[in-house]
């Protein structure tokens, strides 16, 4: 039974590894280069309030899903937590809804809705500098790009600052994580593309389960 929840078709399997060794290369050659030198001149709290800054920007993402989904304790705490954390956790910057309340962030998104309602997979795609994902969670990343107030705010400011503020928000994740995740799949892997795939799609699965 796990394996048949948990299995993805990849018939185009040529592509992804392609794309997966470019991905892989700009990673090590290009990412983690400028993550070490962003860490050395970063303080590691400075980053979890640039973290705790863009989650609580991207909110409505989180509850609208929890809505949809028909998780409505869910979306109540995001509520709270965006109204605590917009005031006395000066615009976000910290996390005292956390801290001193103990509402969890609800991590959710649109592709876990539509598993939510038992869409399958569908075909395993590994996007260029974004990486694995499938047709699912492809169509839930463009719903929550709809949801998200950067991509709204593009329309009143501009493509590019927004742009550049998501580009800036995953590169300080990346930090944040000295490349524990994906390091520490693909490097004592036979097959790192096989490793990364299998990965995605059962941490997927267990997110939609929960």
């Amino acid at each position: 039974v796990e394996l048949e929840t948990t299995f993805v078709r990849d018939p185009i399997e040529p592509y992804n590894r392609a794309i997966h060794t470019f991905n892989d290369k700009f990673y090590f050659y290009a990412v983690k280069p400028m993550t070490t030198g962003y860490n050395k001149v970063i303080p590691e709290k400075a980053q979890l309030c640039v973290r705790n800054f863009f989650s609580n920007i991207k909110m409505p993402i989180r509850l609208f899903n929890c809505l949809f989904q028909g998780k409505f304790k869910g979306a109540g705490t995001e509520g709270m937590r965006f109204l605590i954390n917009s005031t006395i956790g000066g615009i976000g910057f910290t996390d005292p809804a956390k801290k001193y309340f103990k509402l969890e962030l609800q991590d959710e998104d649109f592709g876990q809705t539509l598993g939510h309602y038992k869409m399958g997979n569908g075909i395993f795609i590994e996007w260029p500098f974004i990486g694995p994902s499938s047709v699912r969670d492809t169509i839930g990343f463009l719903g929550d790009m709809a949801l998200n107030p950067l991509t709204i705010a593009s329309y009143a400011v501009t493509p590019f600052v927004t742009t550049g503020a998501g580009v800036y928000n995953e590169f300080n994740e990346v930090a944040l994580e000295k490349g524990e995740t994906y390091e520490t799949i693909v490097e004592p892997a036979i097959d790192p593309y096989i490793a990364v795939q299998d990965s995605y799609i059962q941490n997927r699965t267990k997110k939609i389960r929960e």
